[in-house]
């Protein structure tokens, strides 16, 4: 089993003052491959904390690639828990 996720954060407005406080939760089952990839592009005002939270099976493959672009403070929180013997993962 093959998944790939495109996570977008965009504002409409280059100005807008907000607030945005996601979790993503991603489990990667025994023998199967997740890729993931996140773009932030927030108002140069906006306050971003985003977290990811991957479980891997044994055997199994996630990578993850992160672009960070926006906003006037931005967090990333990235917690890998690998439950199993042969897993492999990339965080870039």
């Amino acid at each position: 089993t093959k998944a790939d996720v495109i996570e977008h954060h965009v504002s409409l407005s280059p100005t807008a003052v907000y607030l945005s406080n996601a979790v993503t939760e991603v489990v990667v089952g025994e023998h199967a491959e997740v890729s993931h990839t996140f773009i932030e592009r927030d108002s140069r005002e906006a306050y971003n904390v985003s977290s990811l939270v991957v479980h891997q099976r044994g055997h199994s493959r996630f990578s993850s690639h992160s672009v960070l672009v926006g906003g006037k403070v931005v967090r990333n929180n990235i917690r890998p828990v690998l439950a199993g013997e042969h897993c492999w993962s990339l965080l870039n």
